[in-house]
């Protein structure tokens, strides 16, 4: 056996040797090719150490790191991703790795119900022989490095039915902690509360929106809004001005869109009831669109002049009408920032409302966006991933296919949002991903190995300070302002 463990190590080393260097795998054919490479052999040993000490592979390497075989440097790492999409719709889901230790857990508890049900399967017992099954499901669907999903759901099945839920707690929590679809929901929850935390702080509604339907809800509020400020402060240049102006903007802009079909809102149905329901005063308009939104109080201000800083020009001129009250202008055609403000917020509202209802049946509020996409966070990933523009050619694709589809919006959390959000997922976090959570090649290894070289530290020496050494380079590199360093 162990003669036969040595043929096979030395073919694999032969095989990898003259992949990479073009001599055969034994020490004084590697030996000689490197003595006439010096440099190469310095740079390879420091960019390997640079990447071993990250815990991180080569996306480049012309053999894959977890079969040894070969692959095609340039497209390895996607064909190794196409592998494991096809696997996840295979088996509804990404495989959970498993290390040595995982591995012997899930092992020893199979084997220990195997011995245990002998008796009870020979009984005939009902509990024996499910069990038994769900044994056998565990056993196919394990690998030496891996649990697929059939596989972690007949575990948890199991460690029901054998009725140990607290003795097995340890051991599906280290499992929930190594599933890349858990990770990928923990993303998921704490993004979607960052976004929803920050409603009235740093962004809007519009905002939000077009991060997840692409819809450009500013862009269309920015042009109505120019077309009737110009109309109303136009001072007789213009063809024709909005009349009524002696009400004041908000007056004259409400009782003009009632009859004025100009001034209608496109391809938006039932606004004129809703702009009957509005507040006949500008201030209180502005308060009904805050609570339609669902903004709380504390961030009304926040939220306000986020809002009026969409058009600063035009929002900054009704105010310097408002500070100039006896001016002839401001006397006969009163305006002031508030005004315009209510405007603008309940375009803005009614665009807000349309795209909730068309795409995920719910109101407008905050509340509804958090608790829609609470329920629905693979379908959160997918709109967020599309829309930021994060996705390879083929993801962005699928994703759009499945935005498109409306029979995927709105119910219950669909598998086909899953199943892409788990590709997406596994996608970011692939060794040639520089959206990779925690270290990744293109803004952890590849610092490091320019840093090590500029201080003059070998891959030796690299290589022995391990995961400490390097995050310490990384440390000492994000502390200088990007100036210092580019």
């Amino acid at each position: 056996m162990r003669a036969l463990w040595l043929n096979s190590e030395a073919a694999l080393v032969d095989t990898i040797s003259r992949r990479h260097f073009g001599v055969r795998g034994v020490l004084e054919s590697i030996k000689t090719h490197f003595n006439k490479n010096l440099e190469a052999y310095s740079v390879l040993s420091l960019w390997s150490a640079s990447l071993g000490a990250l815990e991180l592979s080569d996306p480049l390497s012309p053999t894959d790191p977890v079969h040894f075989m070969a692959r095609d440097a340039d497209n390895g790492v996607t064909e190794a991703l196409s592998e494991q999409f096809k696997l996840m719709q295979i088996w509804g889901g990404p495989a959970v790795p498993l290390n040595a230790e995982l591995h012997g857990e899930i092992d020893a508890l199979i084997r220990s119900q195997l011995n245990a049900l002998k008796e009870g399967v020979e009984k005939g017992e009902v509990s024996a022989i499910e069990t038994a099954h769900l044994c056998w499901i565990l056993l196919h669907d394990i690998g030496h490095n891996h649990l697929n999903r059939r596989g972690l759901s007949a575990l948890e099945s199991l460690i029901s039915v054998i009725e140990k839920d607290e003795e097995y707690a340890p051991l599906m929590e280290k499992l929930h902690l190594a599933d890349p679809r858990e990770k990928m929901l923990a993303h998921c929850r704490n993004d979607l509360a960052d976004q929803i935390e920050s409603f009235g702080k740093c962004r809007n509604h519009a905002d939000f929106l077009k991060t997840v339907t692409g819809e450009d809800v500013v862009e269309r509020v920015n042009r109505y809004m120019i077309k009737i400020s110009a109309a109303f402060t136009d001072e007789g240049l213009a063809a024709w001005h909005m009349p009524g102006r002696i009400l004041g903007f908000y007056s004259a802009w409400r009782n003009l869109a009632l009859h004025e079909r100009s001034f209608d809102f496109d391809d938006l149905t039932g606004w004129r009831d809703a702009l009957h329901h509005m507040p006949t005063l500008a201030e209180d308009a502005v308060l009904y669109c805050l609570e339609q939104l669902g903004i709380k109080q504390d961030q009304w201000g926040e939220y306000c002049a986020r809002s009026l800083f969409r058009l600063k020009n035009w929002a900054a001129m009704m105010f310097w009408h408002e500070l100039h009250p006896t001016r002839n202008k401001q006397v006969m055609h009163p305006t002031n920032a508030m005004q315009y403000l209510a405007v603008r917020l309940f375009y803005e509202l009614l665009l807000v409302r349309k795209t909730c209802k068309a795409v995920w049946q719910i109101d407008a509020s905050a509340d509804s966006i958090n608790h829609y996409f609470t329920g629905h966070p693979s379908e959160y990933f997918v709109r967020r991933e599309l829309y930021a523009g994060n996705l390879s050619d083929s993801l962005a694709q699928e994703a759009r296919a499945l935005v498109s589809n409306k029979s995927y919006s709105g119910g219950d959390e669909d598998d086909h949002w899953k199943i892409l959000a788990d590709m997406i997922w596994a996608w970011r976090e692939s060794d040639g991903s520089d959206l990779r959570s925690g270290h990744n090649v293109y803004k952890s290894a590849w610092p490091v190995f320019h840093l090590a070289q500029l201080l003059g530290i070998s891959g030796a020496e690299l290589r022995d300070s391990g995961l400490d050494g390097a995050e310490k380079l990384l440390g000492a590199l994000n502390s200088l302002p990007p100036t210092s360093h580019g």
